[in-house]
C-alpha cells in the first residue's frame, strides 16, 4: 500500500472521469473538470467546514451508542432481569441481534438502489425508528419469553446494522473525491466515541454501578436513536452519487 501510485494522473494517465461518461440517477450527463487546488483545500472546504459532515458525523455517535448498547449490555440485561444462562438461552438469544445483521445490511442496500435511487437516508431514518421499536419490545418483554425477546433482537440487529454501514457513504457524497477517506474517518471517528463514551461510560456506570437500572438504560437508547433521526432529517432526500465535481 506504501509503495502504491497515488491516482492515474500520478502515471500520466487520464483520469477515470475523463474515460467514461458518469451521470447521476437522474440520467443526465455530468462534466467533470480536474483540479490543482492541494489537498488542504478540499480538506477545509469539505470537511473541516462542512456542516453536512459534522452533522451526519454526529448521528453516527448516536447510532453507534444505539448499536453497540445492545451489543455490549444486553447479554448482561438477559440474565440479570431473565435470569437466562449467559452460556445457554443467553447467549443464542442475544446472537440473533448479530445474525440479523447481515440479511438486513444486504436488503437495505439493494432496496436503497433499486427502489430510493441510491437515497439511503430515509431508509435509515426508517431503520432506526424500527429498532427503537424493537429495543422497546426487549425492555418490556414479559419475564423468561424467549420467542418475544429473540424476534426482537433479530428485529434490532437486522435493521441497526444497515444504518451503520451506509453512513459513511453518506459522509462521503457530501465531501469531495478528493478527501472522502477523510470525510468517512472523521465519521468513523465520531462513532467509536458513541461507542466509548455512549455506550461504555454512560451505560456502563448506569447498569453496573446504579443497581442495575435498566430502565434508565432503554430510556438512553431511545433518546440516541430518536436523536439520530432527528440529525438524518437534515439530509433528507439526498443521495450519494457516482461522481463529483472539483469546485
Amino acid at each position: 500500500m506504501i509503495f502504491m501510485p497515488d491516482t492515474p494522473q500520478s502515471k500520466g494517465l487520464p483520469s477515470i472521469e475523463a474515460t467514461s461518461k458518469i451521470k447521476k440517477y437522474t440520467g443526465k450527463e455530468i462534466i467533470v473538470e480536474e483540479s490543482t487546488k492541494g489537498y488542504k483545500y478540499y480538506f477545509f472546504k469539505y470537511v473541516l467546514f462542512n456542516k453536512w459532515i459534522w452533522i451526519i458525523a454526529s448521528a453516527n455517535f448516536f447510532i453507534y451508542v444505539l448499536r453497540n448498547g445492545i451489543s455490549d449490555w444486553m447479554l448482561k440485561f438477559l440474565s440479570d432481569e431473565h435470569d437466562f444462562k449467559l452460556k445457554q438461552e443467553g447467549k443464542w438469544i442475544w446472537s440473533l441481534y448479530e445474525w440479523g445483521a447481515i440479511p438486513g445490511t444486504i436488503i437495505i442496500g439493494f432496496t436503497a438502489n433499486r427502489y430510493f435511487k441510491g437515497k439511503l437516508t430515509p431508509l435509515m431514518i426508517v431503520a432506526i425508528l424500527i429498532t427503537i421499536c424493537a429495543i422497546v419490545g426487549i425492555w418490556l418483554a414479559p419475564y423468561k419469553n424467549i420467542s418475544i425477546l429473540a424476534a426482537m433482537f433479530a428485529i434490532a440487529g437486522f435493521f441497526i446494522y444497515g444504518p451503520v454501514a451506509f453512513i459513511g457513504m453518506q459522509a462521503m457524497d457530501f465531501s469531495h473525491k478528493k478527501v472522502v477517506g477523510t470525510a468517512a474517518g472523521l465519521t468513523g471517528i465520531f462513532g467509536y466515541l458513541g461507542d466509548t463514551i455512549g455506550s461504555k461510560i454512560i451505560i456502563g456506570y448506569g447498569t453496573n454501578n446504579i443497581g442495575n437500572n435498566y430502565n434508565a438504560t432503554f430510556i438512553f437508547l431511545i433518546i440516541c436513536g430518536i436523536s439520530a433521526c432527528l440529525l438524518l432529517a437534515f439530509v433528507w432526500g439526498k443521495s450519494y452519487t457516482l461522481y463529483k465535481t472539483n469546485k
